[in-house]
């Protein structure tokens, strides 16, 4: 794949590796900058390029599609990420590792089921499957459609203060929410920005880090609480 094919039209910036402080290498993405020239004196008073509402990236999944990118950070170093590119390519696209408990992530509310792939402090990659996250688990289709940006949190909610859950937050509406069955009444309520994510009769949806098996590979990721999220 040729990089212009995968580039954004009339821009103007520089392309650079973005790396939250902290995380592993395996957990950087293209990014790119917008500037009034092509002067890299610019480049810290530019923005970086948005598209439907999250940062534009070329994430480690593809990046062994652009030779000319794959040269350019081998030539300036990042070797380890290089030779790592193999082994990211066996998770199905467009899924980005989470490299820590609140990184942000989409969830497509039309999925019964969602696999997170979890890029672990050891280097290992596996994927959890997380069923019904705000769905009624009594019906066959899920109550809404449309697409949410959600993190982990720990929770503080009273109910879990002797115990070690996580909860869900609702970062960002992607798309707009819409039922499945207009004439139908939901018995989950309808997502909302800055609330945590809840499901049948406003429940809030949590997870046991200690009980559930699927929990040890999220346990197992570094917590990196973010008052101002990267989206």
């Amino acid at each position: 794949m040729k990089l212009h094919s995968y580039f954004p039209p009339n821009t103007r910036g520089f392309l650079y590796l973005w790396l939250k402080p902290g995380l592993p290498i395996l957990s950087a993405q293209i990014r790119f900058r917008l500037t009034s020239s092509d002067d890299p004196t610019q480049f810290e008073k530019g923005t970086d390029l948005f598209k439907n509402g999250q940062p534009w990236n070329i994430d480690v999944l593809v990046l062994h599609r652009f030779s000319v990118l794959v040269e350019q950070l081998y030539n300036d170093g990042y070797v380890e990420l290089i030779q790592a590119l193999p082994r990211m390519t066996r998770i199905p696209p467009p899924r980005i590792p989470l490299c820590y408990m609140e990184q942000p992530f989409i969830y497509d509310m039309s999925s019964i089921v969602i696999h997170l792939p979890l890029l672990l402090p050891n280097g290992n990659i596996i994927s959890s499957a997380f069923r019904h996250l705000s769905a009624d688990k009594l019906k066959s289709e899920p109550p809404y459609v449309g697409r949410l940006v959600l993190r982990f949190e720990r929770s503080t909610l009273p109910q879990h203060k002797n115990g070690n859950f996580v909860v869900l937050r609702v970062l960002k509406i992607l798309d707009a929410i819409k039922p499945v069955n207009p004439h139908a009444k939901s018995r989950v309520p309808v997502p909302l920005v800055g609330k945590l994510l809840v499901s049948i009769s406003g429940r809030v949806r949590s997870f046991d880090l200690d009980k559930w098996k699927l929990m040890q590979g999220l346990r197992a990721l570094p917590s990196l609480p973010d008052d101002e999220p990267d989206l």
